[in-house]
């Protein structure tokens, strides 16, 4: 089957609130160079959407319509001439970028280095919270934190505020699995998210709705890194030459 000239997609012609968001017709471009046009399957929601979509993070005057949307999982539909790394028929995710259009749209291009090939056994809608949410992880724990990756057990702590929320989920995944660390400490306040962060890789849970300083000495706990997007509370609690960080990237 042919790609269409035309896509329907949810847009905006003025940055606001989701009364701002309505079905547009657009173009469905063709890709060229490093570009991949992929017929989008299941995209997901992060606070990057809305904060775009407001105007927070740009100018609010919009040549054409907007659309937003930053993670997706597809298929590509077509490939650019330098394309190198998929093909046509390629089961695909990622987290797109801001300067480009999103993935609340039929169709997308996306540049091909910032796409990797879905897992098989996952679903499309599965597969497509993955993208950001990862990233964020990643970056956090082995980029700015610099926790190395390793095939042994790191004798080293982190202690990781909302472990239940979507980041902190993938955050305790690769401290368990990848990084190997030894104790990883995770807050959560319900019975179902404690649950949650055991499962995913926590060894001790604490109450953030509960000063942290007396739980962790109650059960003999420190931590040489913490990642929360607010850590200045957990400062004075860090085992000393410890990594802190902060998330204000957490789009």
């Amino acid at each position: 089957m042919s790609v269409p000239s035309t896509q329907t997609a949810i847009a905006q012609l003025i940055h606001g609130g989701a009364e701002t968001l309505q079905e547009v017709q657009i173009p469905i471009p063709k890709p060229t160079g490093l570009d991949i046009l992929v017929n989008v399957k299941a995209v997901s929601v992060n606070p990057v959407d809305y904060k775009k979509r407001s105007g927070s993070l740009g100018a609010n005057k919009l040549a054409e319509p907007l659309v937003i949307g930053y993670d997706a999982s597809g298929v590509v539909e077509a490939v650019g001439e330098d394309v190198t790394l998929f093909k046509k028929g390629d089961e695909v995710l990622y987290a797109g970028v801001l300067n480009r259009q999103g993935s609340n749209a039929p169709y997308q291009l996306v540049d091909e280095r910032i796409v990797a090939i879905k897992p098989k056994t996952w679903s499309h809608a599965d597969t497509a919270a993955l993208p950001l949410v990862s990233l964020t992880a990643w970056e956090a724990l082995v980029d700015n934190m610099g926790i190395p990756v390793s095939q042994k057990e790191n004798p080293k702590s982190l202690l990781i505020i909302n472990g239940a929320g979507g980041v902190g989920t993938l955050a305790l995944t690769l401290a368990s699995k990848v990084l190997k660390l030894k104790t990883i400490i995770a807050t959560a306040s319900r019975p179902e998210t404690i649950a949650w962060t055991k499962k995913f890789g926590a060894t001790h849970v604490i109450n953030h709705n509960l000063p942290l300083g007396p739980q962790l000495k109650e059960q003999d706990l420190t931590f040489d890194y913490v990642f929360s997007k607010f850590a200045h509370p957990c400062i004075y609690l860090m085992a000393s030459f410890g990594a802190p960080v902060l998330q204000p990237y957490l789009l």
